[in-house]
């Protein structure tokens, strides 16, 4: 029997697998596109292993047990898979069935066990690159497993190899940024790039158009917010002397809280903060 091949952080960084093509397309919790273009180009640490994802990798085994008991499939592990013509992307299968054409991709979450759209490029990945018709995502919340199956959809597929080609391609080997979003790592980014010096420019067209774009945001930003207080006190009024609201929706409470005071230790950074002359009435 062969060895199953596992990619070191090295070797990963050398590529893109599912949970990178899950940031590029803008549908991971934990990472944005920034972050894989700063690690695959060298100038960002790999992404450290949280104890979550240590745990979900001790409970691994146990719940690909589970499910091939509760199924009554037969399960193999699965090496590392390259991309027949684009080598630089891969995939981590966690296990195929044996005797059909089905992955098993593990999950270990808290509450609620729905297919998140990140668990679903990531399955859909595995069987885009593995020529797979299925995969069930086994999800265990602390007391059982949910198995929800993801069923082979080539557009999709198509689309997600076309992004992360795209990406490799005028990004990482060109060396160019992705575009700047909204997520706290590209503000992040974008302030460790210049030493600042004091100095005023005259705004360029461009300029003055994101500028105006801003305020419109802020503004309805503001009425929003409004908005919402005006909802949360129409609330508070009704409820009274009660202190829980339930609803279809969800729960509302209205207790006295005892303030807290933190003290919280920042790193210098820049910050970039916007004053806009007051419009005449």
């Amino acid at each position: 029997m062969s060895a199953i091949r596992i990619l070191d952080a090295e070797q990963r960084r050398q590529g893109l697998g599912g949970t990178d093509v899950a940031a590029i397309v803008g549908v991971s919790p934990y990472r944005s596109p920034i972050d894989v273009w700063l690690e695959k180009t060298g100038q960002g640490e790999p992404q450290d292993q949280t104890w979550r994802m240590r745990l979900g990798q001790i409970f691994e085994d146990a719940i690909a047990q589970a499910y091939s008991e509760r199924e009554q499939r037969r399960l193999a592990r699965m090496g590392v898979v390259f991309h027949k013509e684009h080598p630089f992307l891969y995939v981590h299968p966690d296990r195929k069935v044996l005797g059909e054409p089905g992955l098993v991709e593990v999950k270990k979450t808290v509450g609620s066990a729905a297919l998140t759209p990140a668990w679903k490029v990531q399955a859909t990945w595995q069987m885009g690159l593995t020529g797979r018709l299925w995969c069930d995502v086994v999800v265990f919340d602390g007391n059982d497993i949910e198995v929800i199956r993801v069923e082979r959809d080539q557009e999709l597929i198509d689309s997600l190899i076309e992004a992360a080609v795209d990406f490799w391609q005028h990004n990482i080997t060109a060396g160019v940024p992705p575009a700047p979003d909204g997520t706290e790592a590209y503000r992040d980014y974008i302030a460790g790039l210049h030493e600042p010096i004091e100095e005023e420019r005259t705004a360029t067209p461009e300029q003055v158009l994101l500028l105006d774009e801003l305020r419109d945001v802020q503004q309805r930003v503001k009425a929003d917010g409004i908005h919402e207080q005006e909802i949360k006190n129409r609330l508070a009024e009704q409820m009274g002397t009660a202190t829980k609201l339930v609803a279809p929706q969800g729960s509302v409470t209205y207790r006295m809280t005892k303030a807290s005071e933190y003290v919280v230790k920042r790193e210098e950074k820049r910050v970039l903060r916007v004053n806009f002359k007051r419009e005449e009435a």
